[in-house]
């Protein structure tokens, strides 16, 4: 018997691989402990929330200038809604 959630959690940390450009491929292994966290911060359908948050109680503290966003763009969440 092999343990379904483990062999899930491999097949989503796989696909999330697969999108690698063919010359990271070559390095995959520089590349888990990324697609790791991003699959760590993710919300989980079946609770709801991140295994981030129920680890460490809190959500992650991400960067948000890698992503290209500068603080003075930020929305207030029924602003986004309504724009």
């Amino acid at each position: 018997m092999g343990n379904r959630q483990r062999e899930r959690y491999n097949r989503t940390l796989l696909d999330m691989l697969g999108t690698l450009k063919p010359t990271q491929k070559q390095n995959w292994k520089l590349y888990i402990n990324p697609h790791v966290h991003a699959y760590n911060c993710t919300r989980n359908k079946s609770t709801g929330l991140s295994a981030y948050i129920l680890m460490f109680g809190r959500n992650p503290r991400l960067g948000i200038g890698e992503f290209g966003i500068n603080k003075t763009e930020w929305k207030s969440t029924s602003k986004y809604i309504n724009d």
